[in-house]
């Protein structure tokens, strides 16, 4: 029924709209969860940054394990396939296990793997160590966002999320600047300390209710309501049981027999699974193609074939690379402090706008240097105007692009198909945009410098244009609330119906009169 039929409807939506808005869960369990992810994002970080840093030194005569470039190759290689094969590990099982005890599973993983990195003493070692890394540093990626989607509080849940992938992008940076100075063994050391105390607040956390409600642990739901909610607030915590009860009583509880996975297998093909699963899985898989991912790896190839192509050069290319790196943490930090005041559809479209624009105008620039000489007066000139343009894709492709997709992920998915839903994009987006790594040196062969940040401009328009007509704006509401949005009968955002509708629901008897939109 709609709102406007009734004014007393219209009165209890409302109440029940301020009542969201003010009940705020306590800021210390939110303080320990943050802390927890905090360390996990930077390990994650150190892990992804690590192999740039680390083959250099390998391929050093004085090097105490000595590899050739075909051998580092195999090394670099291993520890990017592994990573599928993580996050669809990690997906399942956090539906069947329990998403805080897979997480923990992963960070002990990834503590193993920096160890047997740090002790290894000969080829075959390192190779086992660093394929353990990535296996283990892409389930905890997987996990990173869903305990987190299921605990935070939800006008948090975006804030927390945009923080903990700044604490990788930091990562990135430590470790870029460790292996600089000190030697490959000394950082991995110093990964391992950080990866093992990242498991010890895991010891803190509850498990996430949702999950626990959706296998039957009263008890234990009860218990993590009463951690997060903290004491004397009874009331919230009984309310959100009866809730989480009233949603998952008839969901698939896990596939613990043939019949089970088949009701799950029917589940998952509703229209209600198919949109958010679609559009991210499109949200994510394009952003391998708008540049962010190939840059991190290819940061200082990249800045010097700007240089070859004719953009001059204001600082070199390994100094550009710290500042890379650092813009891309500005980016992230803008994204952290504007995600609970505009929401996420506004920092997507912005970031997709800035993108498309600086890579377009790039790559033209690029095509007109290439192709004309440059005056005397000139080559400063445009040497400046490149470099502000590459720092200005940069820097909206991390406003926005580069964290959206991880942080949408986790909070879009229906809660009995979360993990391995998540677990499949991720391993999905890792084949894809291992196979463009692979292939990079072929792409810019055949397309040039100008034609890669053409091909990023036009990637991220059509980005733009997907995320303007798809993407839900979700700041602010339940995991629950954005479920409801997906039962409605649209697939395009810019379709849906404004007005806000409500349903009633019996709860032990009573009826519950529960809003199920995002917002106008």
């Amino acid at each position: 029924m709609e709102l406007n039929d009734s004014p007393v409807q219209k009165s209890a939506v409302e109440i029940v709209i301020q009542k969201e808005k003010k009940s705020l869960r306590p800021v210390g369990p939110q303080v320990i969860i943050v802390c927890a992810y905090l360390l996990v994002g930077m390990s994650v970080g150190m892990s992804l940054g690590h192999t740039s840093g680390l083959l250099p030194q390998l391929n050093s005569v004085n090097s105490s394990v000595y590899v050739d470039e075909d051998t580092g190759s195999w090394i670099a290689s291993l520890n990017v396939a592994a990573g599928p094969f993580g996050s669809i590990l990690a997906g399942i099982t956090m539906d069947q296990w329990g998403r805080r005890k897979i997480t923990i599973v992963a960070n002990s993983m990834l503590f193993v793997g920096w160890l047997l990195v740090s002790v290894a003493y000969n080829v075959p070692a390192l190779m086992v160590a660093k394929t353990i890394e990535g296996f283990a540093r892409s389930m905890a990626a997987t996990t990173l966002t869903i305990l987190i989607d299921e605990l935070a509080d939800p006008n948090f849940r975006g804030f927390i999320l945009c923080f903990i992938m700044t604490c990788v992008s930091g990562g990135v940076v430590v470790i870029s600047t460790l292996t600089a100075f000190l030697d490959w063994r000394t950082v991995s050391g110093v990964a391992t300390a950080v990866s093992l105390l990242s498991l010890f607040p895991f010891f803190v956390i509850p498990e996430s209710p949702s999950w626990l409600v959706r296998n039957g642990r009263m008890d234990e739901a009860t218990q993590g309501l009463i951690w997060l909610w903290g004491p004397r607030r009874e009331t919230e915590v009984q309310e959100d049981l009866e809730f989480l009860k009233t949603r998952h009583s008839s969901k698939v509880q896990g596939c613990r027999t043939v019949q089970d996975f088949q009701k799950t297998c029917r589940a998952f093909f509703t229209p209600r699974i198919l949109k958010p699963f679609f559009i991210l899985h499109v949200f994510g898989t394009i952003q391998v193609f708008c540049g962010s991912s190939i840059l991190l790896y290819y940061t200082v190839d990249i800045l010097s074939k700007i240089k070859e192509a004719g953009g001059g050069q204001i600082i070199d290319e390994n100094r550009s690379a710290v500042v890379v790196f650092f813009v891309r943490i500005v980016g992230n930090i803008v994204t952290t402090l504007l995600i609970i005041r505009i929401g996420r559809r506004p920092i997507a479209l912005t970031s997709g706008i800035g993108s498309s624009v600086s890579a377009l105008a790039l790559g033209v620039l690029l095509i007109t240097l290439s192709t004309k000489g440059t005056s005397p007066g000139s080559g400063e000139i445009e040497s400046w105007l490149v470099f502000v343009l590459t720092m200005l894709f940069v820097l909206s492709i991390s406003t926005g692009y580069l964290m959206l997709p991880v942080l949408m992920l986790g909070e879009t998915q229906a809660a009995h198909v979360r993990g391995f839903v998540c677990g499949y994009i991720y391993t999905v987006n890792d084949l894809i945009l291992g196979g463009t790594l692979k292939f990079y040196h072929s792409l810019l062969s055949i397309l040039q410098i100008h034609g890669l940040f053409l091909l990023f401009g036009i990637s991220c328009l059509l980005c733009t244009l997907f995320v303007y007509a798809f993407l839900p704006e979700t700041q602010g509401k339940t995991l629950e609330q954005i479920e409801d949005y997906f039962r409605q009968p649209n697939v395009m955002w810019i379709t849906r119906k404004k007005t806000s509708r409500c349903e009633t629901r019996t709860v032990n008897g009573s009826q519950k009169l529960e809003t199920n939109v995002l917002g106008p």
